[in-house]
């Protein structure tokens, strides 16, 4: 319930010049029986100068843990609490990510033609809707819509582009799904089996967590059947015995070739939660690099 709520969803991790990012927490199923995904950016300084300067300017607006006797306490710095002053709160917070993010725009002014002489291109973005940010968000439907606006132009079998689409709790947002169903590219859907949902026989009302997640994919399904679409979009579920599934992310193959050109990796699941309510970030990596395109899809 505290979840429902909106957290800090953010999973980077960053050691010297060395960044991986993921979807994954750093807890005990994530080591041993929990499918998710990982990439290791090597000596990429101002990418990972980027994240060590995100979260250091999400700490300021966040709670401190400090020593209290044999327990703990949460202190706060000089903020308005966000409990008690939710406005005053979000207003400040809002405006510490403005200038964050003005800061970096102005520290990668790059123009295109400085971009021609590199294979492989990352463009960071960030989704905090209570603080009325919504990069990724943005740029995932910009993605969407130009492969879209591609595939009707063309509309030739030859020429389709396909997008693998995944996230480990199968919950689109209405925009998300509008662009998968109404366009002429080819879809493949992979999401948890109600087995491979973390909350599989957990106590609690959390045990029907599964079972909704199943519902919600249900209803797209008979969606796809409606819009015609049964020979583009297609769905499957990842079942693993005593594995559980958590990836999330998107690759893009244009021009049916076979391997991506564009992936999308970091926080969100693309649900309902991801774009309102928490603070998510992601990477777009766009690349001509062989070597690399067939390492995202393998």
């Amino acid at each position: 319930f505290n979840e429902g709520i909106g957290l800090m969803h953010i999973k980077a991790y960053g050691f010297d010049d060395n960044l991986i990012l993921s979807g994954a927490n750093l807890s005990h199923d994530y080591f041993n029986n929990r499918q998710d995904r990982y990439m290791l950016f090597t000596n990429v300084t101002n990418l990972n100068n980027y994240f060590e300067d995100l979260i250091k300017t999400i700490a300021t607006f966040s709670f401190t843990l400090k020593p209290d006797k044999n327990s703990f306490k949460l202190v706060l710095s000089d903020i308005p609490d966000p409990s008690s002053q939710s406005r005053l709160f979000k207003k400040q917070a809002s405006l510490v990510m403005k200038c964050f993010i003005e800061k970096w725009m102005k520290k990668q002014d790059i123009q295109l033609n400085q971009l021609e002489q590199f294979d492989t291109i990352i463009f960071p973005v960030i989704q905090m809707a209570p603080f009325s940010i919504r990069q990724d968000e943005n740029a995932t439907l910009y993605i969407l819509d130009t492969i879209t606006k591609y595939n009707n132009y063309y509309h030739n079998e030859d020429e389709y582009w396909q997008v693998f689409f995944t996230s480990g709790y199968f919950n689109f947002t209405q925009k998300y799904k509008e662009r998968i169903l109404n366009s002429s590219a080819k879809f493949r859907l992979l999401a948890a089996s109600p087995e491979a949902n973390g909350f599989y026989h957990s106590k609690g009302i959390s045990k029907y967590i599964p079972m909704a997640y199943t519902f919600l994919e249900y209803q797209f399904f008979n969606d796809i059947i409606r819009y015609g679409k049964s020979h583009l979009i297609k769905i499957e579920e990842y079942k693993r015995s005593n594995w559980t599934f958590h990836a999330k992310g998107l690759w893009c193959y244009m021009n049916r070739q076979k391997w991506p050109s564009l992936t999308i990796i970091g926080s969100s699941n693309y649900g309902y939660r991801s774009t309102e309510r928490d603070l998510e970030a992601q990477v777009i990596l766009v690349t001509t690099n062989d070597s690399l395109r067939k390492a995202l899809h393998d």
